[in-house]
């Protein structure tokens, strides 16, 4: 994931998400959100990288092992005695019962959407961060570490100027109910990002590197 943010909208960024989406398939957010920016060729080399991906493995799995793959995503189910951290599991958690647990699900998705079109009035970078934490809650499972994720969305605003943002990283270290609201807090501020031009202008230092052109 960070090298794909290095090399934002290059093939060599778009190589690293297929990859980072065979892992994790929650990751496909980045179609969408390269699709939204109309960002055509990052999109093409991210498809390509998946498909030649699938290809490689395809002599050592076999067809019939992503078919099997392809069914039990469409058939995942959260049980309550998994220790995951989505949002569905955090309202059972806090006591509430499965309709309530389904509806903050629809909520906190149309919140993460939302974010990721409001991201497209910004710099790539913003987009990229805010997409990213997207995939940690739209998933229908979260296990602990996910959260770790936020590392980089961190990194990304104290390079912007905003050293505050190092905290979120600590704040997963909450227990386990508390980490959707960090992962919303942490989705959210990427917008705080101060704008490159601020550094451009000559007030302040620019950071080293910038992951992605702009």
């Amino acid at each position: 994931t960070v090298l794909a943010w290095r090399w934002l909208d290059r093939p060599a960024g778009s190589i690293a998400l297929a990859m980072a989406m065979s892992v994790r398939p929650t990751f496909g957010v980045f179609l969408l959100w390269q699709s939204l920016r109309q960002a055509w060729r990052p999109l093409g080399w991210t498809i390509a990288a998946a498909v030649v991906l699938v290809i490689l493995s395809l002599p050592a799995v076999g067809v019939e092992a992503y078919a099997g793959y392809l069914t039990t995503l469409a058939n995942v189910s959260i049980t309550s005695d998994v220790a995951s951290s989505d949002v569905a599991a955090t309202a059972r958690a806090l006591g509430l019962d499965d309709g309530v647990a389904r509806s903050w699900s629809v909520a906190v998705w149309l919140v993460a959407l939302s974010a990721i079109v409001v991201s497209l009035r910004r710099e790539a970078e913003v987009g990229f961060m805010v997409t990213l934490v997207a995939t940690v809650l739209m998933g229908p499972l979260a296990w602990e570490h996910y959260p770790a994720l936020i590392l980089i969305p961190a990194a990304f605003l104290a390079a912007r100027g905003r050293w505050w943002a190092l905290l979120l990283p600590l704040l997963t270290w909450l227990p386990r109910e508390f980490l959707v609201f960090v992962t919303l807090a942490a989705l959210l501020a990427p917008f705080a990002a101060r704008r490159m031009e601020a550094f451009d202008s000559g007030g302040s230092s620019r950071p080293a590197w910038s992951g992605g052109a702009e």
